[in-house]
């Protein structure tokens, strides 16, 4: 009995290679919680976009995955029921999986799993879930429980972590308030005609992305807008920035748009907007709607104007000037990657 016991009981090492894997599962878990919660707007957005779920679940699936990864985070780091803990995170980390795989294969610039915090191509975001599910593996076969799952101190940590997820999650507002709207004046919109390139908002339907190259917020929605220009057919997406040179070319090279970008000085583009991004929609010459701190997702425009999907929309500019897309096993990738 004593040589069995040895046997199927981790050897020191191990145990220590268990406890490190569990404990940086958890922390990845905690920190892709915080930075849904610093961001849940362009979290939800991101769901959004994947177009599989219908508007109405778009906010629980936002609000249950960030509290269910703060819950296991800390229970996994704190070793209160980690082995249950664990064994829940092997399904979490596969749906992520698959998640990226469908975001690679459809164009989507980011799976949201780290909110704005950390912007990165969807290939290396694969490359990270590759490695969380060795330390799910790991956590497994040599993970052990500080306090075992079914005790008291368990189940009151889990629920509430879980709870306090969801809570620092809707306290952030993530649904638009009926009165955040933007005032847009006749005069400002009549300004785009003096952009550069000058914008003609007279040509059918519009969505204008307003935006900062400089500002994160505006990446993390970056990807979604060029998702949108290619994928909605009767509607014209066009970006409007104040942004210097320099910081427009870093934008563009991270991004490389197929829209068109219209230059205004900052008087002129704070007439429109003070808070960025933003997105007005325009039909028939005339302002049908405006979102401000936030652009609605690709599935939110195309249920409001009746817009058909289409696989690929034309390059806007000089046909010498399409940017090249980069090929991968799972389809045309939108990359970015903030410098």
């Amino acid at each position: 009995m004593n040589s069995t016991a040895e046997f199927s009981s981790p050897s020191p090492g191990r145990r220590a290679i268990g406890l490190v894997s569990a404990i940086c599962l958890g922390a990845v878990f905690i920190f892709s919680a915080g930075t849904k919660i610093l961001a849940p707007r362009a979290f939800l957005s991101s769901i959004a976009d994947y177009g599989i779920l219908g508007g109405h679940w778009v906010l629980p699936a936002g609000t249950g995955m960030t509290a269910l990864e703060l819950a296991l985070g800390v229970m996994l780091v704190l070793g209160v029921g980690r082995r249950w803990a664990t064994k829940v995170s092997l399904p979490l980390v596969l749906l992520f999986v698959a998640m990226i795989v469908y975001a690679i294969r459809n164009g989507l610039s980011d799976c949201g799993c780290f909110g704005e915090v950390v912007q990165m191509p969807p290939t290396v975001e694969l490359f990270v879930d590759m490695l969380l599910l060795l330390f799910v593996g790991l956590s497994l076969a040599w993970g052990e429980d500080l306090i075992p799952s079914g005790h008291r101190v368990t189940t009151v940590t889990g629920w509430s972590a879980f709870l306090l997820g969801g809570v620092l999650f809707l306290s952030g507002n993530p649904m638009l308030p009926a009165d955040e709207k933007l005032e847009v004046p006749a005069e400002a919109l009549a300004s785009l005609s003096q952009a550069d390139p000058p914008l003609d908002l007279s040509r059918g339907d519009q969505l204008l992305f307003l935006f900062s190259a400089d500002c994160d917020h505006c990446w993390a929605f970056a990807g979604g807008v060029e998702l949108m220009h290619r994928r909605l057919e009767g509607v014209t997406v066009h970006g409007v920035t104040f942004s210097d040179p320099a910081s427009l070319g870093q934008f563009r090279e991270a991004f490389q748009p197929t829209y068109p970008i219209h230059v205004l000085d900052l008087d002129r583009f704070e007439k429109l907007t003070t808070m960025y991004p933003a997105a007005i929609w325009v039909q028939g010459g005339q302002v049908s709607d405006t979102w401000s701190g936030f652009v609605p997702s690709l599935r939110e425009l195309a249920e409001a104007g009746g817009y058909d999907y289409r696989t690929q929309a034309p390059f806007s500019g000089p046909a010498d000037q399409a940017p090249e897309q980069p090929s991968s096993p799972f389809g045309s990738t939108i990359r970015a990657r903030r410098q």
